[in-house]
Parts: C-alpha cells; structure tokens; sequence
C-alpha cells in the first residue's frame, strides 16, 4: 500500500528530528504471496559528502572554527551560488577543539571532516526543524557512558537490558585454510598443518630458506 509513496519520496523523517534520504528501496513477492518493502538511507549529515575542496587549501583556527569555514564556503556562503544550500546554517560557536591547521586537496567534506574533528573526539550532525524545515550544522562532543566513570549515565548494551534491538551473528569458511606448503628460497618447500576434517591446502612462497623462519611464515598464514 505504501509502495507508490515511498517511490515518490526523497527523504524520510521520524520523531526526533531525525531527517534521512532515501538511498535504495526494494520491493519484494515470493511464492506464497507474502509482500515486503525494504527502505534503506543514511541520515541527511551525509550530504557533507555531498560536496569537495576543489584544489589545494589550508585552514587555520580551532577544529570547530576549521569545520565552520569549510561549511560557510562550500555550503552556506559558496562562490559558486549553485552550490548553496538554501535551508543550511551553523550552530553557535562552542569553541570546541584546540588551535590547529588543516591542509587538504581535492577532498571529499563529510570523511575529511570526520575524520579531522575525531582527533579531539569530536564529531559533526545536521539537525532537521520540521517545523520550520530548516538544517543547522553543528560541532559537538558526546559524553563518556562507559562504566569507569560516574560524571555521566551508563550507556550498557545487554540482551539482558533489552538495549539491542536486532542481533545477527555469521560464519564463513569460505577462504579458510588449514594445510600450507610454504616454498622457500632454491624451492625447498616445508608444510604446516592444522587439519581438523576437511583438509584445505594453499601455497606461500618466501625468500628465506631457514627451517623455523620457514614455519613461521606458515603459521602466520593460516592464522589470517
């Protein structure tokens, strides 16, 4: 019944204020007739990603202050008006970081700044206002929850607490191995073997030709 309002749409939005695109939907049938929709996104600060440093740039200021420059110029006051994004502006200022710089060329915004702003464990959101459908970026520090502290709540993660909503666990055997000829220097080959039922061979080549440096090589092999 949704399928027709889903296909139309561009974004999806939940209470919370939390705005997502829509990214993949796929629509399924099988044999007895059961339906199923499955609609897949990613929050609406990805479209950080969105944008890129065209050449080569240096910023100077806090972590927070290099992150709103780099929005104020390729989002919010860009040379190039089409690269503007209407509804788009910065949070108030918290400081957040200390002075540094940051050199970049021709870098995707979004995992530049991802990855930048985590050295100070640091992070960055667009928040949605759905009443007023406006998006304001900002530069934040999240809380430590973790139980060697007790400034702040305990965020624990338990079946028991019902604090995961799914679980999947997988295996795959499918590259694993248990039986390696390794093959030296002047081929003089030595075997490592770890079979336990089905045996499963490879090869490994090595420039040493001592015995023990020989197994080693080996057992590394199969550890991975």
């Amino acid at each position: 019944n949704y399928f027709n309002l889903i296909e139309q749409g561009t974004y999806l939005f939940r209470k919370g204020y939390e705005l997502a695109f829509i990214d993949e939907m796929k629509y399924t049938r099988n044999s007895n007739n059961k339906y199923s929709l499955s609609i897949k996104g990613n929050f609406i600060t990805s479209m950080l990603n969105d944008r890129v440093i065209i050449g080569e740039k240096k910023f100077t200021g806090t972590h927070e202050e290099i992150a709103r420059q780099i929005l104020n110029e390729n989002f919010i006051n860009p040379i190039d008006v089409k690269r503007k994004v209407n509804n788009l502006s910065l949070k108030a200022s918290r400081s957040l970081g200390e002075s540094t710089s940051l050199e970049v060329k021709n870098d995707v915004i979004g995992d530049t700044l991802n990855d930048f702003l985590a050295e100070k464990e640091l992070s960055q959101i667009i928040n949605y206002n759905y009443l007023t459908n406006s998006l304001e970026y900002e530069v934040w520090k999240g809380l430590d929850r973790t139980e060697e502290q007790s400034l702040n709540a305990h965020a624990v993660f338990s079946d028991n607490f019902e604090t995961i909503a799914d679980a999947e666990y997988s295996k795959d055997l499918t590259d694993y191995k248990n039986f390696v000829y390794v093959i030296g220097k002047d081929d003089k080959t030595i075997t490592v073997d770890k079979v336990n039922g089905r045996r499963r061979e490879m090869i490994v080549t090595s420039s040493d030709s001592v015995d023990a440096d020989l197994k080693n090589k080996g057992n590394q092999e199969l550890d991975k």
